[in-house]
């Protein structure tokens, strides 16, 4: 029995400093964009996630019985100082989650963009953090293009257009861009 407490004690101890964690913690990252006379107008904030073929299979599928494939992602947090119109759907200045909700059996995933007021849900670490409450504003089918370069962690860039910005997101072999208009 004192055997099994000193291994519980030493098991104990070897997690809380941190020597346990095997896999690579995510750091917060953040993409700008400087509209007009605003600096960082839009800004987007998320996590380096590691790239995972079969966890992201998951969402894409929503494999059922799966941790990944039964709930939601708010991977980026986009924040916004000027009005901005994706896909005919009208964004006023504020706190944004982004949002995708995996797909089911033959349904394709969603990209919901939901407002929300308070601290950040990007949290270094937190691979998978709870959805913030908030007012849904935009909600649309997504896929994800498969391209030929593989990332190994998530990348988000803000490019501008004549219009506005594209906001791609880069994620293993998968690109999702959006276009925003801010004019």
């Amino acid at each position: 029995m004192k055997r099994y407490a000193v291994l519980l004690f030493l098991l104990a101890c070897l997690v809380k400093t941190g020597f346990a964690q095997t896999r690579e913690q995510t750091t917060v990252q953040t993409a700008n964009l400087d509209l007009a006379t605003i600096k960082d107008a839009v800004s987007v904030s998320y996590l380096n996630f590691p790239w995972g073929e079969v966890t992201f299979s998951y969402i894409e599928h929503g494999t059922k019985g799966t941790y990944y494939g039964e709930r939601t992602w708010p991977f980026a947090e986009l924040d916004t100082k000027v009005p901005l119109t994706l896909e005919g759907t009208k964004i006023n200045p504020g706190q944004f989650a982004l949002v995708i909700v995996p797909g089911e059996d033959v349904k394709p995933m969603t990209l919901s963009v939901v407002q929300f007021d308070g601290a950040t849900f990007v949290k270094p670490g937190n691979v998978f953090s709870p959805a913030p409450k908030g007012n849904v504003v935009y909600k649309k089918d997504v896929s994800f293009s498969t391209v030929d370069a593989l990332s190994d962690h998530m990348k988000i860039d803000l490019a501008s257009t004549g219009q506005g910005f594209d906001l791609i997101v880069n994620y293993g072999n998968r690109r999702l861009t959006k276009s925003f208009i801010t004019k």
